[in-house]
């Protein structure tokens, strides 16, 4: 599995290859230490091979880079150039990712608007309703607990093949949450995420592909510790 330097996302947000509000953060993921899911890797992965050369370079000066006049040239017995064999090593900065999907679209901007609003309204619901004021007491800093259970919701109640699913939620802070995917009784997917200090934690899924059945509602089950919690969505065709 590849490895996605930092600088090779600096480059493409800084270069404007690719959409900025998905890169920037990643970027903040990866400077953190935690781990992206296997969808964001290929995003970024397809983003890179297709416009970056060495990782960090744009494409377009490769064919302006005049070659080194001092380079040495290997050559094989027959007089034509011998291929080298070079592994790069982790460097540092590097992040190690989950298993990797065949493929993922770009995802548009107004798929993440509504990604984030959704965001915004599950974690100011959450935090009016856990608001408790002290009764008879002075007026204390403002504080509030996190939810016990666990939260969970998609940002559209039906997609159709290659669509973005966008999967978010809220648990404890640090919590680990398992999401599990089924639908006509059979499992179809499954992802383990981290919530961060926040205690929100979110994915993505691509719709469509071997084992989807049009006309299906499928079901996406989280579960953190023994708090569970499921939501339905119509995969169309």
């Amino acid at each position: 599995m590849a490895h996605i330097r930092i600088k090779s996302v600096e480059a493409l947000i800084s270069d404007g290859m690719g959409d900025a509000e998905v890169l920037k953060p990643i970027l903040r993921a990866m400077k953190r230490g935690e781990v992206i899911s296997e969808a964001e890797h290929d995003y970024v992965q397809k983003l890179v091979d297709a416009h970056l050369v060495q990782g960090t370079r744009p494409a377009a000066a490769r064919a302006a880079k005049p070659p080194a006049a001092d380079a040495h040239k290997e050559t094989s017995s027959t007089g034509a150039p011998a291929r080298k064999h070079v592994r790069d090593a982790p460097a540092p900065g590097t992040l190690k990712t989950q298993r990797r999907p065949k493929w993922i679209p770009r995802i548009s901007k107004k798929k993440i608007a509504v990604f984030v609003i959704i965001v915004i309204l599950v974690v100011g619901s959450a935090y009016v309703a856990t608001r408790t004021p002290a009764p008879s007491a002075p007026p204390a800093p403002q504080e509030y607990s996190l939810p016990a259970g666990v939260m969970l919701g998609t940002d559209q109640a039906a997609y159709s093949s290659g669509d973005i699913i966008q999967i978010s939620g809220r648990t404890a802070p640090g919590a680990q949450v398992q999401l599990d995917m089924a639908g006509a009784g059979t499992p179809l997917w499954q992802d383990s995420v981290s919530a961060n200090s926040s205690g929100v934690y979110s994915t993505i899924v691509i719709a469509g592909g071997t084992g989807w059945v049009g006309g299906t509602t499928y079901s996406i089950t989280a579960t953190a510790g023994t708090q569970t919690q499921t939501t339905e969505f119509l995969f169309q065709r």
